[in-house]
């Protein structure tokens, strides 16, 4: 029975063979994902994007003393356009974005300013994409140039309020556009109407109406 045992050097030996064995493993699949896969993984980090929005807080629901429900918030879908992706998309695909010359102010002095032009971007980047999918809608190009220049974090809303069949249409082709993406926001809903919610509301509380 002794005999069998393995020596005690034996088994250092043993045990420092495994350990190389263990150490030239994770060595392999370190070069092979840094190195063998490299392209790999930067085409995925330059591919991804973040971007930063605000996003408007929920109302909360208005009641009356009774429970009533006078006013709700509903769902709304929206196609949003994220302006600073789409200069960044187009900046990566096609190069220096064009620029457009508008009259500011800096430090109180007014001044001949330049800022990307945001509609030619959206004409030549964006709508040919929407145009093939028939989902292009009118929009007041000076509008969108304002916004850029004065809400350039707040998304600009391209369609308001979409029906199923567009909302369809953009969850089954992907258009595949930087800065182009459905929003959910809420919509004051007032069950009653605006008009009528503060007869119902006056009459829920108990008040009296003047007649005549």
């Amino acid at each position: 029975m002794n005999g069998r045992r393995l020596s005690p050097v034996l088994r250092l030996q043993l045990l420092g063979l495994l350990m190389l064995i263990g150490l030239a493993t994770l060595g392999l699949r370190l070069w092979w994902v840094q190195v063998a896969r490299g392209t790999d993984w930067t085409a995925r980090i330059r591919g991804s994007s973040e971007a930063t929005v605000r996003i408007p807080s929920i109302r909360g629901e208005i009641r009356d003393r009774n429970g009533l429900s006078l006013v709700q918030n509903r769902a709304s879908y929206e196609v949003d356009f994220y302006l600073p992706e789409m200069v960044k998309g187009y900046r990566q695909r096609y190069g220096q974005p064009p620029l457009t010359e508008y009259r500011g102010t800096v430090s109180g002095m007014p001044k001949d300013l330049k800022e990307p032009d945001i509609v030619k971007i959206v004409n030549d980047g964006i709508v040919p994409r929407l145009d093939d999918l028939d989902l292009v809608r009118d929009y007041n190009a000076g509008q969108l140039q304002k916004h850029y220049r004065t809400n350039t974090e707040v998304p600009y809303s391209y369609i308001k309020d979409i029906d199923f069949p567009t909302m369809a249409k953009f969850s089954e082709h992907d258009v595949g556009l930087p800065g182009v993406d459905i929003a959910i926001k809420p919509v004051r809903s007032y069950v009653y109407g605006l008009i009528r919610i503060w007869c119902v509301g006056g009459a829920s509380a108990g008040l009296r109406w003047p007649s005549g």
